[in-house]
């Protein structure tokens, strides 16, 4: 029902005049429709059967003249494109699809109608599908005659315009020069900027001598010879010599557009049917020893095509036997005279590489770099059957970024990341806040978690596996996984096993989170799963190498896309998501998993070798010694190695003086290539064990990766560093090694990484997804590493993202969120460079603690056993995130510890958040113990009440039991709650049996009680007596586990007995 009747029906209702002439209708609907529905109204044309005072018939005309036509094809075209929107639910979709329906005629289509809707919408030409759209009734067979006429048409047009014609005039000499070719100028329609335009426009004048256009002092012929008269300064087009005119070529043949011809043939410099290239001009100095002259010129490579004279080409390279192929076609004039053409030559060219276009990317798979995926499928994290849980309290975080911590759980949460967590949980781990700039990272600590976890040992690829699919290969893409473990959802069950704490309650994480030890073989295993099925796609951790195959360009391309469009269709399936910073697409070469893939297959990257390429030459004898110590570790690979380093040996001796020659440099250049030539650096083996060395020198850092065979923040660095650099390697292996120096490192990754300072909690949360077994060796067994971190190369382009972690690491203020004020902060700077232990401990901490606590001063032993922790921060020194207090400040801060006088426990726990000094506790107690303050207002212990078991109403209803021992006799105890009155019987074995077979006894005595209560002894909870109770049908209770007064009523009377049985042993000896 439209607008109209609803207003109709309405003025029906309230005027009573549904049953009135249908003229006082049609007269009210006039009067209440507005002004412009009036003048539409006078508009109408009325047929001879239709009358303009019938209110229906109004109506009629006027939903005639308000309604647009419906367009079927338009409407089911809308009707098949419309997807659902981000954002929009289920129901609103639903209810959109159902309105766009209503038009589509879909209860009355036919096989016709759905060609026909296919041939609209898929023709080329948009003018022919615009006019039948227009039309109304359109079936298919008009639609074909519409297209084949207006086709037909069109080739009619090509066949009678004359487009951009040329004709060719030759006008010859009586004495032309056979050497010389005939030079052609176009004639008509010039381009905008030619030459003969700007005559035309009166704006500059050609130049006599070279027929161009160019500055008065700047002509391009000056110093050039004639090919005609050979005279200087001009060129032969404008020779002046009579009879040496070159004949003049009017050009109007349109050129064929051939690629080869496009690529060798020199028919026409300019094509306005092109686009615009890429222009960029570059400025070459070439020369050949031979040759006499040099030559400057410049190469367009915006052009086309570059022409270079012959007689340049000779003069700059020498060469004098040029050689010359044939052209692609034979060029005929207008007067049916052949004409030669520059044929193609042998020469490399200089060409552009225009970047690649990624709009159909960002267009039609923009969803698939947006949000945070969720690949289909939970995840069950696996853990031993005997795996004890674990609960980590909480811990405390500075007040200065509570607020941080909160929005950034708040933000995981909106992300459904995280949930709350209010039910009891088995596991709990310890949350890490890592701060970085402008933003803050939420971290758990999953070290007891992950030595239970069963691991999935699932198999990485190797590079080598993956080069030998790509053969044929010639352009890649690479992609990169957006958020990585994140889209791989949890199931309930190990969500709650990833339950962490926080200053705001508990939550656990619904996506898998970054450091448990299955997450690198599980995205493995589902990214292998993903890419099966998928032509030309490899994938190794979260990069995927999309590849295209093909013999010419065209193939390699047209392969390259569908195969992308096959992945990124496949993600948006999967709903996985990419990070498009990291897209790169159709390159020839690229760098996968510190690989060089190319065209050509997998190369050897430069980059693995430069670091001892690039190493410079020692400057000392000491330098000398350690590079000839790295030689002789890989001697056995080298049989020539004593020739090789004969010239460096003899600086080594004592008595002769340090110098540095040509031979030397030489022998030197020559140990570095063979250094890193096979078999002394060989491919990786997935199959062998894996052994990172790593070291660390003031200026840099070595780490050498070989299978078979400070400071603690100096030290430690490198190995983030090298598991960074050898992350395609290791990660993924169940064990791998880290060899170094620096013996005081093994305890970092024994202790919590909440008890580190916030540099190395920063570091060691960086190596939670490698397996790593850390052993202590002697830096003088670490030839390589050590060698390598004293002979840096003077670069960071091969590490920048490292370089801005490490760059992160040092901009890590300690003091920045401690609870202390800047006046305090600077008392501490000024104290501790005048106090001699805070200066031992510098010097100890940056030079190196001593082998043993012995060795350490008097000053220095008290931190010995925290030197793992300590770290020196702007001239302060800290243990963890504590700050190290002065000798000379240590009576204030007790001071202030206690200024509150909050007890024992609310000083200490103020005092832990901040400072720390050897014996603080003992000293904090004693002053406290000490205060009268304290002691007069000091709160007692307060003793629960102890609830008493209810009083049986008959004898024998409730009974306690206990088992004793006296002298080397054992006995059980059977006390009435009601009376007191208690049984005693030996035991020869103290055996849940024979307690039972005691109970029995007395039991056929006295009767079964309702209630026996027992304590927790091996006898009572064993399940023989569980049974026994169950049999014998009464309820056994247990007293409170080391709490022995809950079952009083036993413990009295075996106090009792033992008494009473003592005591007249005692009395037969005193009589005796």
């Amino acid at each position: 029902m439209g607008v109209l009747e609803e207003i109709m029906d309405t003025v029906r209702d309230c005027n009573r005049c549904t049953k009135t002439r249908r003229y006082c209708q049609s007269i009210t609907l006039l009067s209440v429709i507005g002004e412009d529905g009036v003048k539409a109204y006078d508009t109408f044309t009325w047929g001879e059967d239709e009358n303009q005072n019938d209110v229906d018939i109004v109506l009629k005309k006027f939903d005639e003249y308000c309604s647009p036509r419906t367009q079927i094809i338009y409407e089911r075209y809308r009707f098949n494109n419309r997807n659902q929107a981000p954002g929009e639910n289920i129901a609103t979709y639903l209810t959109e699809l159902r309105t766009i329906a209503r038009n589509c005629a879909h209860d009355s289509i036919t096989p016709d109608e759905i060609l026909r809707d296919r041939l609209v919408l898929g023709i080329r030409d948009d003018h022919v599908r615009e006019r039948l759209l227009r039309l109304n009734d359109l079936t298919l067979q008009k639609a074909v005659d519409t297209i084949k006429a207006a086709e037909q048409t069109q080739q009619q047009v090509k066949l009678v315009s004359t487009g951009e014609d040329f004709v060719n005039t030759l006008r010859r000499t009586q004495q032309e020069d056979a050497g010389i070719e005939s030079k052609q100028y176009r004639k008509t329609k010039p381009p905008r900027y030619s030459m003969r335009n700007r005559q035309q426009e009166g704006l500059f004048t050609e130049c006599g001598n070279c027929g161009m256009v160019h500055d008065e002092r700047n002509c391009p012929a000056f110093g050039k010879k004639c090919f005609k008269c050979e005279k200087m300064n001009h060129f032969a087009r404008k020779c002046r010599e009579k009879n040496s005119k070159a004949p003049q070529v009017n050009q109007t043949t349109e050129v064929e557009k051939n690629p080869e011809e496009d690529l060798y043939c020199i028919s026409s410099i300019s094509d306005s049917n092109e686009p615009k290239a890429r222009k960029a001009v570059i400025n070459l100095q070439v020369s050949k020893p031979e040759a006499e002259n040099t030559v400057q010129f410049q190469i367009d490579t915006g052009s086309q095509c570059d022409i270079l004279p012959a007689s340049s080409y000779i003069q700059v390279t020498g060469d004098k036997q040029l050689q010359r192929l044939k052209t692609c076609k034979e060029i005929v004039s207008y007067t049916g005279e052949h004409r030669k053409i520059t044929g193609r030559t042998k020469l490399p060219a200089l060409t552009i590489k225009p970047p690649k276009d990624n709009s159909y990317v960002a267009e039609e798979y923009a969803d698939v770099f947006d949000g945070l995926g969720e690949i289909p499928g939970a995840h069950t994290i696996t853990i031993e059957d005997t795996a004890k849980p674990v609960i980590h309290a909480p811990r405390r975080v500075p007040v200065a970024l509570r607020s941080q911590i909160k929005a950034k759980l708040d933000e995981l949460v909106d992300r459904k990341v995280i949930v709350p967590v209010t039910e009891p949980t088995r596991w709990v781990s310890s949350m890490l806040a890592v701060v970085k700039p402008n933003k803050i990272r939420i971290c758990i600590d999953p070290r007891d978690l992950n030595r239970v976890i069963r691991r999935e040992h699932y198999q990485l690829p190797t590079v080598d596996e993956v080069t030998s699919r790509l053969t044929g290969a010639k352009k890649f893409t690479l992609c990169d996984a957006k958020d990585g473990f994140h889209q791989i959802k949890l199931d309930t069950a190990s969500s709650y096993l990833t339950t962490f704490n926080s200053p705001f309650g508990r939550y656990r994480w619904t996506r898998m989170p970054f450091g448990i030890s299955s997450a690198p073989e599980v995205w493995q295993r589902r990214m292998h799963e993903f890419a099966q099925d998928l032509n030309g796609v490899e994938v190794i951790a979260d990069d995927f190498l999309i590849a295209g195959f093909g013999e010419t360009g065209e193939e390699v391309d047209r392969s390259l896309e569908t195969n992308e469009r096959a992945f990124f269709k496949k993600c948006r399936e999967w709903n996985l998501k990419l990070n498009k910073s990291k897209l790169k697409r159709s390159q020839t070469e690229v760098r996968f998993m510190r690989h060089l893939i190319t065209a050509d297959g997998l190369k050897a990257d430069p980059a693995k070798v430069e670091a001892i390429l690039d190493m410079p030459a020692p400057t000392d004898t000491k330098g000398l010694k350690r590079f000839l110590g790295m030689v002789n570790y890989s001697a056995k690979f080298l049989p020539l190695l004593s020739d090789m380093t004969e010239p460096l040996r003899r600086l080594e001796d004592k008595d002769v003086e340090w110098y540095w020659l040509e031979q030397h440099q030489q022998a030197y250049d020559t140990v570095k290539k063979s250094l890193t030539k096979a078999p002394v650096l060989r491919y990786y083996d997935v199959s062998k064990e894996v052994t990172i060395e790593c070291d660390a020198s003031d200026t840099g850092l070595g780490a050498v990766l070989t299978q078979d065979g400070q400071p603690i923040e100096k030290e430690l660095l490198p190995i983030v560093w090298a598991t960074s650099k050898f992350d395609q390697y290791i990660l993924g292996r169940e064990t791998v090694t880290i060899e170094f120096d620096h013996e005081p490192l093994k305890a970092v990754f024994i202790k919590p990484i909440h008890i580190s300072s916030k540099r190395l909690q920063r570091m060691l949360l960086a190596l939670q997804n490698y397996n790593l077994n850390v052993q202590y060796k002697k830096g003088k067994l670490m030839w390589i590493s050590d060698t390598l971190s004293r002979a840096y190369r003077n670069t960071t382009e091969s590490w920048r993202h490292d370089t801005t972690e490490v760059r992160a690491l040092e901009e890590i203020d300690h003091a920045e969120n401690l609870s202390i004020s800047p006046d305090r902060l600077d008392q501490f700077k000024r104290e501790t460079p005048s106090d001699k232990t805070m200066q031992s401990i510098i010097v100890a901490v940056k030079n190196g603690w001593p082998t043993s606590k012995r060795q350490c001063s008097q000053d220095l032993a008290p931190f010995y056993d925290k030197r793992s922790e300590l770290v020196v921060d702007n001239g302060l020194v800290f243990a963890g995130e504590r700050l190290i207090v002065p000798k000379s400040m240590r009576k204030e801060m007790l001071t202030q510890i206690h200024r509150s006088h909050i007890g024992i426990e609310g000083c200490l726990r103020r005092a832990h958040e901040v400072l720390y000094w050897p014996l603080m506790n003992a000293e904090v107690k004693d002053l406290i113990s000490k205060c009268p303050t304290c002691q007069a207002y000091q709160s007692e212990q307060c003793r629960e009440e102890l609830k008493p078991y209810p009083i049986p109403f008959r004898p024998w209803e409730t009974v306690s039991m206990d088992l004793f021992e006296l002298g080397k006799q054992h006995f059980v105890l059977l006390v009435d709650h009601w009376c007191g009155f208690f049984e005693v019987q030996e035991l020869t074995r103290t055996t849940a049996d024979k307690v039972i077979v005691a109970c029995k006894v007395q039991f056929a005595r006295h009767g079964i009680p309702d209630t026996v209560i027992t304590d927790n002894g091996p006898q009572f909870s064993a399940t023989e007596f569980s049974a026994f109770g169950r049999d014998w049908q009464f309820k056994h209770l247990t007293s409170s586990p080391r709490y022995p007064q809950s079952n009083g009523r036993a413990e009295n009377a075996v106090k009792t007995c033992k008494m009473l049985m003592t005591k007249p042993k005692l009395l037969v000896k005193t009589h005796c």
